[in-house]
Protein backbone atom coordinates (compact mmCIF):
# COMPACT_ATOMS: atom_id res chain seq x y z
CA UNK A 1 0.00 0.00 0.00
CA UNK A 2 1.59 3.31 -0.98
CA UNK A 3 2.08 6.08 1.49
CA UNK A 4 -0.66 8.71 1.35
CA UNK A 5 1.78 11.39 0.31
CA UNK A 6 4.90 12.03 -1.71
CA UNK A 7 5.73 15.59 -0.93
CA UNK A 8 8.52 17.45 -2.69
CA UNK A 9 8.72 19.62 0.45
CA UNK A 10 10.00 16.76 2.61
CA UNK A 11 13.75 16.77 3.24
CA UNK A 12 15.41 14.17 1.03
CA UNK A 13 16.58 12.12 4.01
CA UNK A 14 13.10 11.82 5.51
CA UNK A 15 11.62 11.04 2.09
CA UNK A 16 14.22 8.27 1.68
CA UNK A 17 13.27 6.84 5.11
CA UNK A 18 9.60 6.69 4.14
CA UNK A 19 10.36 5.11 0.77
CA UNK A 20 12.86 2.79 2.46
CA UNK A 21 10.14 1.58 4.83
CA UNK A 22 7.94 0.86 1.80
CA UNK A 23 10.80 -1.06 0.20
CA UNK A 24 11.30 -3.16 3.33
CA UNK A 25 7.58 -3.94 3.49
CA UNK A 26 7.77 -5.29 -0.05
CA UNK A 27 10.61 -7.54 1.10
CA UNK A 28 8.44 -8.97 3.87
CA UNK A 29 9.47 -6.81 6.82
CA UNK A 30 6.72 -5.62 9.17
CA UNK A 31 7.53 -1.99 10.01
CA UNK A 32 6.90 -1.21 13.68
CA UNK A 33 8.20 2.38 13.88
CA UNK A 34 9.50 4.91 11.38
CA UNK A 35 11.23 6.66 13.08
CA UNK A 36 11.62 5.65 16.72
CA UNK A 37 12.78 8.46 18.99
CA UNK A 38 13.35 8.76 22.71
CA UNK A 39 15.80 10.50 25.00
CA UNK A 40 18.54 7.97 24.17
CA UNK A 41 18.47 8.59 20.43
CA UNK A 42 16.75 7.81 17.16
CA UNK A 43 16.37 4.78 14.95
CA UNK A 44 15.21 5.39 11.39
CA UNK A 45 13.16 2.19 11.07
CA UNK A 46 12.29 -0.55 13.54
CA UNK A 47 10.89 -3.66 11.90
CA UNK A 48 10.16 -7.31 12.41
CA UNK A 49 11.75 -9.72 9.95
CA UNK A 50 10.24 -13.16 10.59
CA UNK A 51 10.56 -12.88 14.38
CA UNK A 52 13.85 -10.98 14.42
CA UNK A 53 13.68 -7.37 15.60
CA UNK A 54 15.58 -5.23 13.09
CA UNK A 55 16.93 -1.73 13.70
CA UNK A 56 17.55 -0.10 10.33
CA UNK A 57 19.77 2.92 9.75
CA UNK A 58 18.85 4.58 6.45
CA UNK A 59 21.54 6.56 4.62
CA UNK A 60 20.48 8.38 1.50
CA UNK A 61 22.58 10.28 -1.00
CA UNK A 62 22.00 11.84 -4.35
CA UNK A 63 25.55 11.56 -5.65
CA UNK A 64 27.70 9.55 -3.22
CA UNK A 65 27.82 5.96 -4.50
CA UNK A 66 28.45 4.54 -0.98
CA UNK A 67 26.07 6.18 1.53
CA UNK A 68 26.55 3.23 3.89
CA UNK A 69 30.06 4.56 4.63
CA UNK A 70 28.41 7.46 6.49
CA UNK A 71 27.28 5.09 9.25
CA UNK A 72 30.24 5.91 11.48
CA UNK A 73 31.16 4.14 14.72
CA UNK A 74 29.64 7.10 16.59
CA UNK A 75 26.35 6.73 14.73
CA UNK A 76 26.39 3.00 15.35
CA UNK A 77 26.84 3.60 19.09
CA UNK A 78 23.83 5.93 19.15
CA UNK A 79 21.67 3.40 17.29
CA UNK A 80 22.78 0.59 19.63
CA UNK A 81 21.97 2.77 22.67
CA UNK A 82 18.50 3.64 21.34
CA UNK A 83 17.87 -0.03 20.48
CA UNK A 84 18.59 -1.02 24.08
CA UNK A 85 15.98 1.48 25.23
CA UNK A 86 13.45 0.18 22.67
CA UNK A 87 14.02 -3.44 23.69
CA UNK A 88 13.88 -2.66 27.42
CA UNK A 89 10.63 -0.67 27.11
CA UNK A 90 8.98 -3.48 25.19
CA UNK A 91 10.45 -6.37 27.14
CA UNK A 92 12.02 -7.81 23.98
CA UNK A 93 14.24 -10.82 24.72
CA UNK A 94 14.27 -12.39 21.25
CA UNK A 95 16.80 -12.07 18.44
CA UNK A 96 17.66 -8.70 16.95
CA UNK A 97 20.08 -7.21 14.46
CA UNK A 98 21.21 -3.94 12.91
CA UNK A 99 20.79 -3.35 9.17
CA UNK A 100 21.83 -0.47 6.95
CA UNK A 101 19.64 0.56 4.04
CA UNK A 102 21.58 2.60 1.48
CA UNK A 103 19.33 4.69 -0.74
CA UNK A 104 20.73 6.19 -3.92
CA UNK A 105 18.96 8.63 -6.18
CA UNK A 106 19.79 7.94 -9.80
CA UNK A 107 20.13 10.57 -12.53
CA UNK A 108 16.55 9.79 -13.53
CA UNK A 109 15.31 10.56 -10.00
CA UNK A 110 14.49 6.92 -9.24
CA UNK A 111 15.63 5.54 -5.90
CA UNK A 112 17.81 2.45 -5.73
CA UNK A 113 18.26 0.41 -2.56
CA UNK A 114 21.06 -1.71 -1.11
CA UNK A 115 20.32 -3.58 2.10
CA UNK A 116 23.18 -4.60 4.39
CA UNK A 117 21.80 -7.20 6.79
CA UNK A 118 23.46 -7.56 10.20
CA UNK A 119 25.77 -4.68 9.23
CA UNK A 120 27.16 -3.86 12.67
CA UNK A 121 27.19 -4.86 16.31
CA UNK A 122 28.12 -2.79 19.32
CA UNK A 123 29.48 -0.01 17.12
CA UNK A 124 31.96 -2.07 15.11
CA UNK A 125 31.23 -1.56 11.40
CA UNK A 126 32.11 -4.50 9.25
CA UNK A 127 32.19 -4.40 5.45
CA UNK A 128 28.98 -6.30 4.81
CA UNK A 129 27.87 -7.57 1.45
CA UNK A 130 24.59 -6.10 0.26
CA UNK A 131 21.75 -8.51 -0.27
CA UNK A 132 20.22 -8.93 -3.69
CA UNK A 133 17.49 -6.35 -4.21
Amino acid sequence: MPWPFTSPTLPFGRYAEIRGAQHLRKRGYRVLACPYRDRTGEIDIVADDRGCLVFVEVKARRRDPRPEDAVTPGKQSRVVRASRSYRRKRGWTGPYRFDILAVLEGPDGALRYRLFRDAFRDGALERPTSSAL
